[in-house]
């Protein structure tokens, strides 16, 4: 009609699955995703951190968790499967990694049809810190500076320390230390890759010692040694003391010199041009799928790209292992000196 203007407009045939089933993004934490075990335990983290400020999930059919948390594809066998043993086998001990080792405390909530379990969901909230930091310092003594010296040396970063410190006590933390620097030092039977994971079963290890241990089944005192006895064990002592410090300067210029040349591939790799990102990724899924990589990591690849935490490792081994050669990650006594120049004891 004359005086009128008529819009109209319309969404991208693409945009309608994204309009009507929206995904929930949420930031992930690589070191925490990093220290989980399972399959099961890395899908529960990843979907229960998206709704982590709406505290519950969405609900589905148990049916529905089956093959996202186990990682395997239905078949006619696992249809038949009874709830039971899903809970048993898959579920229960995803919740138990998720809660012990992540920063979400996850609770099952299961509802029923009649007499059987039909649909679950999970409550989701973010691990509490009773009192807040002020508070642990006035009910907690602080750490002592030298101690302290020695976790940041084997890599604890000063907030876990200062946590198990406030929760294990000062003699409990000193031995557990003392138990990850032989560790360390040891690298057997390979190197330690999480030295705050092994720590903290320690000292959960040391604390169960402590409870179930008895006036009578108190270890014996050592009898007094001379002091001709003693002056070798002491040279002993300073050797292994001396041998211990330089294999831990080895150990941090091997990782620091490692860190510099994964942040120069991924530097190299973000540098390529976007055909040649896309041929690296087709590339690298035939890869995974030839070694058997599990699904749920070969769909990040395909879904999110190479960058994705979950997959950004695999497309730094293997484009580096192509142009630069198995030995990619190993440094030579020259790089290694270069390194300990630059970094020093420090």
């Amino acid at each position: 009609m004359r005086g009128q203007v008529w819009l109209e407009w319309s969404y991208s045939v693409k945009l309608r699955q994204e309009l009507l089933r929206p995904s929930v993004f949420a930031k992930l934490s690589l070191e925490i995703i990093a220290q989980l075990c399972s399959h099961g335990a890395i899908a529960l983290y990843e979907i229960c951190s998206r709704y982590r400020d709406v505290s519950q999930t969405a609900r589905q059919p148990w049916s529905w968790w089956r093959p996202v948390l186990s990682g395997k594809p239905e078949t006619d066998e696992t249809r038949r499967q009874e709830y039971r043993f899903f809970k048993r086998d898959v579920l229960k001990p995803a919740l138990a990694e998720v809660n012990a080792v992540t920063d979400l405390v996850v609770e099952l909530v299961e509802s029923r049809s009649g007499r059987f379990i039909s649909d679950l969901q999970f409550k989701v909230r973010l691990r509490e810190q009773p009192g807040g930091p002020a508070a642990a310092a006035r009910a907690h003594p602080a750490i002592d500076p030298a101690l302290a010296a020695r976790l940041h040396q084997l890599e604890i970063d000063d907030l876990t320390a200062a946590q198990l410190h406030a929760e294990h006590g000062d003699a409990l933390m000193r031995s557990a230390v003392e138990m990850l620097a032989r560790r360390v030092a040891s690298a057997y039977p390979e190197p330690l890759r999480d030295p705050a994971r092994y720590l903290r079963t320690v000292l959960a290890a040391e604390r169960s010692k402590e409870f179930g241990r008895t006036p009578e089944a108190a270890p014996p005192s050592v009898p007094e040694r001379s002091s001709a006895a003693a002056a070798p064990a002491r040279r002993d002592l300073s050797d292994a003391a001396l041998k211990l410090a330089e294999q831990k300067r080895q150990a941090r210029w091997h990782e620091e010199w490692q860190r510099r040349r994964r942040a120069h591939v991924v530097t190299e790799l973000e540098a390529l041009p976007a055909a040649e990102q896309d041929r690296l990724v087709q590339s690298l899924l035939l890869d995974m799928e030839a070694r058997r990589v599990h699904p749920t990591i070969r769909k990040r690849l395909q879904t999110n790209g190479w960058q994705h935490p979950m997959v950004l490792h695999e497309m730094v081994r293997f484009y580096a292992t192509t142009r630069i050669g198995d030995g990619w990650d190993r440094p030579t006594p020259e790089q290694l000196l270069e390194i300990a120049g630059q970094v020093g004891d420090a």
